[in-house]
């Protein structure tokens, strides 16, 4: 194994060697023993054995000018340098140590610390395998501006417009901030995430587009956890799931064409309030393309009912009328003909008040018919009678 030696020292105890007597004080504190130098003591166990004589004593090894070294080198068994730790000349007052070749450890009048071993890796608490490696009991590390804003950034060999900072902005908020994009996310001391933002009013408030690949939207209850479908739900009683737009139409679509953004409409809200299905251009309340199955429909209406045709004064159309307009028309009156009908629909209540109409008048000409079979029955009755009669007579 090499034996390291003190150079300085080295020629010092050569020198003196065979002038001083041993065991005997050389002079003042220094002792030469058994070829050891000791100052403070004179039983020195090693080449130099230094022992201080108060705690306020310290080895001072001063430079010749500010442009010189105030260094010690470790040698090996050929003086050939291996280590050299002390202060730098060039007129700085730095603190290094070299291997020989470069500055592992230089420890600036500043403060700053540079570390750069020959893996470029640091190690603080633990044996680095990383860059920059820490570990500690405590917290890991602590970062103070003297400004209102203090952030760490990250920088790729890409460049400066390719940076991501993470800064501590005015207020507290907590920021990362992306070159070109500006504020990514902020999160503000009361708790709100922004993204794209740094003025979030909600707890989460995105300027921008949202895309979710699967989950859930929910609000209150037991959190939903066995579907893979995207649900938007609401758990609390007496509240309300809002779809607003300005003004504007909400559109439902069923396929994913167009870029993922659908191409037909299935149903359509419009802002008038109108609703349409298999359409986005419904002309009614409730507009429909296509069959309708329901189990019970209610309709509420606007026309009243035809009991008028009951009262005393109703002017009931004869059957030779309607006769007579069913060879000129081909169709009832106040009935739309069919080719109006293909061409403008019904209106469900209007045309069932209108059916009910002509039924109340059938029913009106089936009495009438009724009341006249009555009759006829009883004349015929009397006839049959006075024949009965005469020929009783002729008998």
């Amino acid at each position: 194994m090499k034996k390291l030696f003190l150079l300085p020292l080295y020629w010092i105890i050569t020198v003196s060697y065979g002038q001083w007597v041993d065991p005997a004080p050389v002079g003042g504190n220094i002792y030469y023993n058994n070829g050891n130098v000791g100052i403070g003591m004179d039983s020195a166990g090693a080449l130099l054995d230094l022992r201080l004589s108060g705690d306020s004593d310290f080895l001072r090894l001063g430079r010749f000018s500010s442009l010189g070294r105030s260094q010690i080198v470790l040698a090996d068994e050929n003086r050939n340098e291996i280590w050299r730790f002390g202060m730098t000349g060039s007129g700085t007052s730095n603190f290094n140590i070299f291997n020989g070749t470069q500055d592992v450890i230089s420890l600036k009048q500043n403060g700053n610390i540079v570390f750069s071993p020959t893996t470029g890796m640091v190690g603080i608490g633990i044996e680095p395998s990383h860059t920059l490696h820490v570990k500690g009991p405590r917290n890991i590390a602590l970062f103070e501006s003297n400004e209102s804003v203090a952030y760490i950034r990250l920088q790729s060999n890409e460049g400066f417009d390719r940076r991501v900072e993470f800064a501590n902005r005015a207020g507290g908020t907590a920021a990362i901030w992306v070159s070109e994009e500006g504020d990514a996310l902020n999160v503000t001391r009361n708790g709100n995430v922004g993204v794209k933002t740094n003025a979030p009013v909600h707890a989460l408030d995105v300027h921008g587009r949202l895309h979710l690949r699967d989950g859930v939207i929910q609000r209150g209850g037991t959190p939903i956890s066995i579907t893979q479908d995207l649900g938007l739900y609401s758990h609390v009683p007496n509240n309300w799931i809002r779809l607003v737009t300005n003004n504007s139409p909400i559109r439902f679509f069923t396929d994913i064409g167009d870029g993922g953004r659908g191409i037909e409409a299935k149903m359509s809200i419009e802002a008038n309030g109108r609703i349409g299905i298999g359409t986005i251009f419904p002309d009614a309340k409730l507009t429909v393309k296509g069959d309708i199955h329901a189990e019970e429909v209610r309709v509420n209406l606007n026309v009243p009912g035809p009991d008028y045709v009951f009262e005393e004064n109703y002017d009931l159309p004869t059957l030779e009328s309607i006769q007579n307009y069913i060879q000129e028309n081909k169709h009832l009156p106040e009935v739309p003909s069919a080719e109006e009908m293909e061409k403008d629909g019904i209106d469900l209540g209007v045309m069932n008040m209108l059916l009910l109409k002509k039924v109340e008048e059938l029913t009106l000409h089936l009495i009438e018919q009724n009341e006249e079979v009555k009759r006829m029955k009883e004349l015929l009755q009397l006839q049959q009678n006075e024949i009965e009669i005469l020929k009783s007579k002729d008998q």
